[in-house]
């Protein structure tokens, strides 16, 4: 029940417990909205609520961004092949 609305979603049990917790996070957010800003219509409530969920994703994604990491395990993955090519041309030249 988000919002004091029961939405018939149908979900996998394992993920129960997961939906559970995320509606108790959106309906805290929705009464500290309320508190905060009672001349508001439901739908507003809602709509900051959204708002303030997806710029948690967008926070969470950008802090999850392991783009510059991969790109610098490539270099030190090409710095590796090459040394160790080196060191097996040095080695098949010193036989």
């Amino acid at each position: 029940m988000v919002g004091g609305t029961y939405y018939p979603l149908k979900i996998r049990r394992e993920d129960e417990q997961l939906y559970r917790e995320a509606a108790r996070r959106i309906n805290d957010k929705l009464n500290r909205y309320r508190k905060r800003f009672p001349q508001l219509s439901e739908e507003k409530y809602c709509v900051m609520a959204a708002i303030h969920t997806s710029m948690a994703n967008v926070m969470w994604e950008q802090f999850n961004d392991t783009a510059p990491y991969a790109d610098r395990i490539r270099q030190l993955d090409n710095q590796l092949d090459a040394f160790l090519a080196e060191q097996a041309d040095q080695a098949e030249g010193a036989e």
